[in-house]
C-alpha cells in the first residue's frame, strides 16, 4: 500500500498516521494492520501517477515530468496554498482520461475560527 501525504515540518508522516490510527480513534493501531506500507511525503508542485492496479505509483517533483502517461493512469497534482490562515490549504487536481476535478482541504470556517 502506497500512502502519500504532505510534508509536515513538525511531524513525520508515519507519526501522524500512528496517532490517527490508534485507540481511541481507531481500534487497532498501525502495527496491527497486515500490510506493507510505502510512505512518501509530497510537496507543492509534485505529480503522482497512479498506474493500473498492482503497479507501483510514481512521484515526480515540480522540476520533473513523467516521460509518458499510461493510458489508464490517474495523475494527481499537489498544491499548497499559503493564503489561508494557520497552515494553508492543500489542493489536489485529479486527472483521468482528459477529465479533472479539484479537491481542496479546509479546516477553518471563518477568520479566527
Amino acid at each position: 500500500m502506497a500512502i502519500f501525504g504532505p510534508f509536515l515540518v513538525a511531524d513525520r508522516l508515519d507519526e501522524v498516521l500512528d496517532r490517527a490510527l490508534s485507540p481511541p480513534v481507531f481500534p487497532l493501531g498501525t502495527a496491527a494492520l497486515p500490510s506493507t506500507r510505502i510512505l512518501k511525503c509530497t510537496r507543492t508542485g509534485d505529480t503522482l501517477i497512479l498506474p493500473a492496479y498492482g503497479e507501483t505509483p510514481q512521484q515526480y517533483s515540480i522540476d520533473q515530468a513523467p516521460d509518458k502517461m499510461p493510458p489508464d493512469a490517474v495523475a494527481i497534482k499537489v498544491y499548497h496554498g499559503y493564503h489561508h490562515p494557520k497552515s494553508g490549504t492543500l489542493f489536489f487536481r485529479i486527472v483521468y482520461k482528459e477529465r479533472s476535478i479539484v479537491i481542496a482541504t479546509d479546516t477553518e470556517g471563518f477568520c479566527g475560527g
